[in-house]
């Protein structure tokens, strides 16, 4: 187990664990407010790997807000547009030393979901629902087309049942504690390294 009070890692030992990493790229799932992105964006910062977020590639691929796609043409439409992104990530760009933050439901997705763990090592954000309420209800701006017009903890605790089994299908499960997003990413880092030294073993 990951102990948190000693979670900086030496530059040695994170060459070691880049290594043991071997190019594959990593991918962040879990639930919204999970801390995929603002932790993903960490992890690529210590390790020196490049960051995608697979929603911000929708946008940019298609001009138009996540929102908007949702509103305008619908969830069947937005996943179908997730796929096609994971598909052009792993086989059009081929990408290595990358870091993806994925959306929510992604890994809800059968084709997205045995692609990412057969070429990529997957990580579950694990937050609980009290955890994920504060971060998306404290955001008074945020987007969130799942929880438009909804009981917010409801609709969460919902999701998170409903998901729940597919996520625990990752590679790795990370618990998100109550600690910096700097911490959050040590552990990350050193949880990945223990998976691929287990699996090597």
């Amino acid at each position: 187990m990951v102990n948190m009070k000693n979670y900086i890692i030496d530059k040695n030992n994170i060459n070691k664990i880049k290594n043991n990493i071997n190019n594959k790229p990593i991918v962040l799932i879990g639930m919204m407010g999970s801390g995929k992105t603002s932790v993903g964006k960490l992890i690529s910062k210590i390790l020196g790997f490049s960051f995608i977020d697979s929603d911000l590639e929708i946008e940019r691929k298609t001009r138009k807000t996540i929102p908007s796609i949702f509103k305008n043409e619908g969830e069947k439409r937005f996943r179908e547009l997730e796929e096609k992104i994971f598909l052009e990530i792993f086989y059009d760009r081929k990408l290595i030393n990358a870091i993806i933050s994925s959306g929510g439901g992604a890994f809800e997705n059968s084709v997205i979901r045995k692609l990412t763990n057969k070429k990529a090592i997957t990580v579950w954000l694990d937050a609980d629902i009290k955890t994920i309420h504060h971060r998306v209800t404290k955001r008074k701006n945020s987007k969130r087309p799942l929880l438009y017009d909804s009981n917010i903890c409801f609709t969460l605790t919902n999701i998170l049942k409903k998901r729940e089994k597919n996520y625990s299908l990752a590679h790795v499960i990370a618990k998100v504690e109550k600690t910096s997003k700097k911490q959050m990413a040590y552990k990350i880092i050193k949880l990945i390294d223990e998976y691929l030294t287990n699996k090597d073993a």
